[in-house]
């Protein structure tokens, strides 16, 4: 059983290294240039039409944010309370 934990653990620490990063920025690049920058150049558009459904221009991501940021942390940020 020790053997088969750390033959999954040495090939998890290969496939989670370098491996995956190549993977995914390396797609990301290819299929960034094959659609000559779809997700930028439809940006505007797309936004537009959210706009209304949504209404963007009164949307606040402040305490949505915090928690990433670490900004909440140790005040009890995380659980909700202040």
């Amino acid at each position: 059983m020790q053997t088969i934990n750390q033959w999954i653990g040495a090939v998890s620490d290969v496939v989670w290294g370098l491996p995956i990063i190549v993977l995914l920025l390396g797609t990301g690049i290819y299929l960034t240039v094959l659609l000559r920058g779809l997700q930028f150049r439809q940006l505007g558009p797309a936004l537009h039409l959210l706009g209304p459904v949504f209404h963007l221009p009164r949307l606040f991501l402040g305490p949505a944010l915090r928690p990433l940021t670490g900004q909440g942390l140790g005040r009890g940020g995380l659980s909700g309370r202040r």
